[in-house]
């Protein structure tokens, strides 16, 4: 399902590769059988063929032609092979957050705002388009309905009644209404671009109405606490976002809040600090970034999702992910990667090239280009580790080593003690695939000089490779030559 990587074999077998480009369909077993079988019969027959005793190769014009010609096809279909992208690969020229990374050349140390509008220049972009090329997806949603990502659903959030000048210094400029937001600055945007990301905001409308069950017929001055108010209050905590910053798991995890069962636990908090802290959680901490719900919740449903939240004392945790015990719970909350064995990217050889793509989309917004934070132009959000160096600690010259350090932040994310952006949980929330999470490692690898490849197939670049054919053939014929001259001479 990734359009993004069009997969090829081994450079040598890439000729073979080419030909079933010309025999699609029912015409491919003779590309995969009929091909290869070709070639080793004719060299086969060769003996059989061609029985001349000459051996001076410049009387053997025919033979040596055909040779020659064979050798020429090969590399020619081989460098087809090199250069070919697939359709819905090429198509992604257009897209202004690709760029340049889909040629065979590395990236350039250009702007990226300059790249972004050279690969744009066929086109006008959408505002739809920059808000997924952007990664907005990424924190955001726009269904109308609450989701567990970190930030709000912005069809919801639109009941805020937000101006344009404020959507647009949001989007500009987060930290200029809140200090602590999590959001990272698009600074680097045009005006254009940013017009029509707040344009696209502005139009958005819900695609399903949100549905709540009729709440429960509670008597006047009653405090039922029963199944039917908790449940409702359930529904009423998620409809209203509150799963976007926190979880009702037990344990700890990457979002902006606390997990609710182990806060109401550890704390208790009576009826009136739960009222407080919804509906002026400023007065609890004045620089939370919790919002009010003030104009969210009428008294009946304020009520309701109190009941819900005292009845959490008494909720079981559920069951933790893999590679994660109770032993790693203070880790997972004070940022420190735990070591899962459970993770299955680390045996996989990643697509440097590919890697580059998947970090353009998801990881370029806060670690900069090629993951260097300190690129002109760039506004580097607080608390973000730069990639390219990578801090000493994590690097590592061997591949294995060095790649058991990254994988953990990227399966299992880590919070940011700084107040910037949290690093995401890549595995855990399903966002990347396991082989695109080897990608995007082995990537940031190439960054700092280590070569992905090397952790299970040292082998020889082909580079080198060919580098060392070319030596031993040249010195074979430089021998020869030598020999030959010397019988001359001698006149043997």
């Amino acid at each position: 399902m990734d359009t993004l990587i069009t997969p090829k074999p081994a450079w040598n077998f890439l000729f073979l590769y080419q030909i079933l480009k010309f025999l699609p369909g029912p015409l491919e077993p003779l590309g995969t059988a009929g091909a290869p079988l070709v070639i080793v019969l004719l060299f086969a027959s060769l003996p059989f063929v061609d029985s001349s005793p000459e051996k001076n190769p410049f009387k053997r014009g025919f033979v040596i032609s055909c040779g020659l010609a064979f050798v020429g096809v090969i590399l020619y279909l081989t460098y087809l092979g090199f250069i070919y992208r697939s359709p819905a690969e090429v198509s992604q020229m257009d897209h202004p957050n690709q760029m340049v990374v889909l040629t065979n050349k590395k990236l350039p140390d250009m702007d990226l705002e300059k790249a972004m509008l050279a690969a744009n220049v066929k086109r006008k972009v959408t505002g739809k388009e920059l808000f997924k090329t952007l990664g907005c997806t990424e924190c955001h949603t726009i269904t109308g309905l609450a989701s567990n990502k970190q930030g709000p659903d912005l069809v919801m959030a639109k009941g805020n009644n937000r101006s344009h000048q404020w959507l647009h210094d949001q989007i500009v400029d987060p930290q200029s209404h809140n200090p602590r937001t999590i959001m990272p600055p698009f600074s680097h945007l045009s005006q254009e671009k940013v017009e029509l990301l707040v344009n696209f905001i502005e139009s958005l409308k819900p695609a399903t109405p949100v549905v709540l069950v009729a709440p429960p017929v509670v008597a006047q001055g009653s405090n039922d606490n029963g199944a039917a108010m908790i449940k409702y209050g359930e529904q009423l905590f998620n409809a209203k976002g509150c799963v976007q910053c926190h979880t009702v798991q037990g344990y700890p995890s990457n979002k902006p809040g606390p997990d609710l069962i182990l806060a109401i636990k550890k704390d208790m908090p009576n009826t009136d600090w739960l009222k407080t802290q919804l509906m002026t959680p400023q007065a609890h901490n004045p620089l939370s970034i919790m919002p009010s719900f003030a104009n969210r919740l009428n008294d009946s449903e304020l009520n309701a999702v109190i009941v819900f939240l005292k009845s959490l004392s008494t909720r079981k945790a559920t069951p933790m992910p893999a590679g994660m015990s109770a032993s790693t719970e203070a880790q997972a909350s004070s940022g420190v990667p735990t070591n899962s064995s459970a993770v299955s990217s680390v045996g996989i050889i990643g697509d440097k090239e590919h890697g580059a793509i998947l970090f353009h989309q998801s990881c370029i917004m806060c670690h900069g280009p090629h993951g260097n934070p300190l690129t002109p132009g760039f506004n580097h959000p607080k608390g973000v580790p730069s990639l390219n160096p990578i801090d000493r600690n994590v690097f590592n010259a061997d591949p294995q080593t060095f790649v058991l350090h990254i994988d953990q932040f990227i399966q299992h994310g880590i919070p940011n003690t700084e107040g910037g952006p949290n690093m995401p949980n890549f595995g855990d929330s399903h966002a990347l695939t396991q082989a695109q999470i080897a990608d995007l490692e082995a990537y940031v690898l190439s960054l700092n000089g280590v070569d992905r490849t090397q952790i299970m197939n040292p082998g020889i670049e082909p580079k080198e490779f060919f580098y060392m054919i070319v030596t031993i053939f040249s010195a074979v014929l430089l021998i020869a030559g030598m020999f030959w001259f010397l019988m001359k001479l001698l006149k043997i």
